[in-house]
This record gives structure tokens, sequence and C-alpha cells, in this order.
């Protein structure tokens, strides 16, 4: 599976302004507000193209 799919299909699910990616190294990087993170978890596990079955990281910043 290519980043390019997975950022496709949370595109196509959630909007371009609700998603932000970026590519280093050959590891995608997916910023979502806050509000959709489940959605998108779920998103990417029970997509038959996808089939995400690992968490490895989950991050948070409070700007307030």
């Amino acid at each position: 599976m290519s980043n390019a799919l997975v950022v496709e299909k949370l595109k196509a699910r959630f909007g371009e302004k609700a998603v932000e990616s970026q590519e280093f190294r050959d590891e995608l990087t997916v910023v979502v507000p806050k509000e959709t993170i489940v959605e998108v978890c779920r998103l990417l596990k029970e997509d038959p193209e996808l089939q995400f079955d690992l968490l490895a990281d989950l991050c948070g910043i409070d700007m307030y």
C-alpha cells in the first residue's frame, strides 16, 4: 500500500482542510483535527484497502 493511497482516502472522507500530510524518508505524517481522530482511526482500520492493525504513535499539542 502506498502513502499516496492513505492520504487520498483520508482526504476523500474528511476533506482537504481536515487532513494535512507530509512525507519524510518514506514515513507518512498525517495531522487531523482532534474531533476526527476516532473516525480517522476507524477508517484506517476498517477500510478493505488499508486495514491498519497497529497504532504506533499518537501525539497531541496543547496550543492554549
